[in-house]
């Protein structure tokens, strides 16, 4: 893994989410790091600390397009879904540090946590960033089928976390988003509640 911890290092990936994480007030230490995990492609929050393996981060780098395409950039692919996953995890530990009461799957939760924040980034990075988040799901959906473990997971399908993930971006940025309606992509009939979505996301935020 020494390859990806130094390409890592050198974006100071780790080091910047920590800056814009500042922010966030804790009553104790939240502890983000990276590892091998074993062959295991994983994420989670245990005991005060989030863990990515660096498995995890090959795979998303096996899902990116080997060169830029007109959707999305190779950087973007990796770069996106990366942050979403720790920012996901954070999410995790935010929920167990604050226990804050939920309603519904907690996996749902993070993840619209996760794309609520990387909205706030400002109107490029989360175009890039949520744009390459959404990519993975989709690349992952259409090169998996679903199965049963796949329906009764904590998690949402890729097809699901996909469609959500653009739900909140164009909820939350209509205008930066809205070529994803026009083309379809993100189908009409969802685009219309979307504005109700990112406000719900918004109201738990800020409670």
């Amino acid at each position: 893994h020494r390859p990806m911890y130094e390409r890592l290092q050198q974006r100071q990936v780790l080091e910047q989410l920590r800056q814009f994480l500042a922010t966030l007030k804790l009553p104790r230490q939240l502890k983000v790091q990276l590892r091998g995990c074993r062959g295991s492609v994983n994420a989670w929050y245990s005991n005060g600390e989030v863990t990515i393996c660096y498995e995890y981060v090959a795979w998303i780098e096996d899902l990116a397009p080997k060169q830029n395409t007109p959707e999305v950039t190779r950087e973007d692919a990796i770069v996106g879904p990366f942050i979403q996953v720790v920012l996901h995890e954070v999410a995790h530990a935010v929920f167990d540090i604050l226990q804050i009461p939920l309603f519904g799957r907690e996996e749902d939760a993070a993840d619209q946590l996760a794309a609520f924040i990387m909205l706030q980034f400002g109107k490029d990075v989360a175009r890039r960033t949520l744009t390459g988040t959404a990519h993975l799901y989709r690349r992952d959906a259409e090169a998996n089928a679903p199965t049963e473990d796949d329906f009764s997971d904590v998690h949402g399908t890729a097809a699901q976390r996909f469609y959500n993930t653009l739900c909140i971006a164009y909820g939350g940025d209509p205008n930066t988003f809205n070529d994803f309606v026009q083309r379809k992509i993100l189908p009409k009939f969802r685009a219309d509640a979307c504005g109700r979505e990112y406000r719900q996301v918004l109201y738990a935020f800020r409670k």
